[in-house]
């Protein structure tokens, strides 16, 4: 019966990872005050140049999760449901940007103790995390397994969400600009250039990201 719910926590933790992963793609704005600089940016840069989050630590990669985690235990505490389950979900939860971030690793960069979980898949492997930036971009929105994408990518339930949003709201996806389009991205070097310039500053300032670099890092993910 614990395997079983530890499966459930983790399952849970997953697609609560997609949805919130789907919302900074679908709609997430970079001229937000908040967000936009803290999660859309950065998202944005991501999905031009993938490989560019790895180089961050722990910390600069997981601090708003964490914040967000303890948040989800005070709540949990004050309403007297702080179960093992909460501190499990919280816990898979504040590292799902770090998990994100060995699914960009190579084998030699994780070692072999990520690399052997990810072989069993109780980790997200490269190969299948690399199907969210195969174009159009849009679908393999959980980070943490393999096991839930497929499901809601086959009942399509993030264009239901998004058919359902534009019903009520009208309001439509954002426009991914790092998706290419007849051989060049929708909006080319300038976006990715912005992007660097407002996530990352001076530092970014100096790279040199061509329009196909999306490609050739995604090809590096396949093992």
């Amino acid at each position: 019966m614990v395997v079983l719910e530890v499966i459930i926590t983790l399952l849970v933790a997953d697609f609560i990872s997609g949805l919130f992963h789907w919302l900074e793609d679908a709609y997430g704005r970079e001229e937000w005050p908040i967000t936009g600089r803290l999660v859309t940016q950065p998202n944005i840069l991501h999905h031009h140049n993938p490989r560019y989050f790895t180089r961050h630590g722990w910390c600069h990669s997981s601090w708003l999760l964490l914040c967000l985690g303890l948040l989800v235990l005070l709540c949990a505490w004050l309403s007297g449901f702080l179960t093992w389950h909460v501190w499990l979900f919280v816990a898979l939860g504040v590292n799902a940007n770090q998990i994100h971030k060995w699914a960009h690793r190579s084998p030699v960069e994780n070692g072999p103790i990520i690399t052997f979980l990810q072989c069993i898949w109780l980790l997200q492997t490269p190969r299948h995390h690399a199907q969210h930036h195969t174009d159009p971009k849009n679908s393999h929105y959980c980070v943490l397994t393999g096991f839930v994408n497929p499901i809601l990518d086959t009942i399509r339930l993030w264009d239901a969400l998004e058919a359902v949003i534009w019903s009520v709201f009208h309001v439509r996806r954002r426009t991914d600009n790092s998706v290419v389009v007849a051989g060049e991205t929708l909006s080319g070097r300038a976006t990715l250039e912005r992007a660097q310039l407002k996530t990352v500053g001076a530092e970014s300032a100096a790279l040199s990201v061509s329009p196909t670099s999306n490609e050739r890092s995604v090809g590096a993910l396949r093992p």
